[in-house]
């Protein structure tokens, strides 16, 4: 939990083409970084797999962090978890013909030749 002025907050940044040590190079003396490695079956989510990497960043000089990050997510984490949980099998699977069809848009697309597999 933090506590911040109206203007300011703690920022976040999903890690889509972020080199770590270029965020804490360029932010690491104006910002206290933590850098999270978070799971979608955190939240009650097992049918996605794949990991997620978030930086959770505090201005060092307007904000007084109250409560450890990784703290709160635990806690945050365990309520959602209580509450939700979804398995492969309450996605939505596409018909076979679908998956078919959807093969020979993406062959065409790329100039290639599609046959069915038998």
């Amino acid at each position: 939990m933090y506590r911040v002025p109206m203007k300011l907050g703690p920022m976040f940044f999903p890690r889509q083409a972020i080199r770590v040590g270029i965020v804490f190079l360029l932010y690491g003396k104006s910002y206290n970084i933590t850098m999270m490695l978070v799971a979608c079956s955190d939240q009650g989510h097992d049918g996605v797999t794949r990991f997620r990497v978030y930086f959770i960043m505090s201005h060092k000089e307007t904000v007084v962090a109250v409560v450890d990050v990784q703290v709160m997510y635990d806690k945050v984490t365990q309520c959602i978890s209580r509450h939700c949980k979804t398995q492969p099998k309450d996605y939505l699977i596409a018909p076979p013909e679908e998956i078919l069809l959807d093969a020979a848009d993406v062959a065409r697309a790329r100039g290639k030749r599609w046959r069915r597999a038998t």
